[in-house]
């Protein structure tokens, strides 16, 4: 059974609310991890995957993180919200083939 992100415009606002809330210590660098500045030092390609449905501070965060890799990657995946792993398991293990042969 497929999950779907919500339809309907006040269900969308309830889930990004929700996921304001919880990322706003993140955001503010409360997560008490701050492993930025070593990204440099990642020497493998790194795909960094999220749904284009999830909430617009992980998807900028992901985009942000994709572009200090060394060998980053942005990957969108259309229709999906922040598991796309439940959401289309079939999507994200085509995403992983495709990262596995880029290597």
């Amino acid at each position: 059974m497929a999950v779907t992100a919500p339809a309907s415009a006040p269900s969308r606002a309830a889930v990004v609310s929700i996921h304001r809330r919880s990322a706003s210590r993140e955001d503010e660098g409360g997560s008490d991890v701050d492993a930025w500045h070593r990204l440099a030092e990642i020497k493998v390609p790194v795909t960094v995957a999220c749904g284009g449905f999830d909430v617009p501070f992980i998807v900028s965060r992901g985009r942000e993180l994709a572009g200090l890799l060394p060998g980053g990657r942005y990957r969108e995946l259309p229709g999906r919200a922040h598991q796309p792993y439940l959401e289309d398991p079939g999507q994200v293990a085509d995403l992983l083939l495709d990262a596995l042969a880029a290597t």
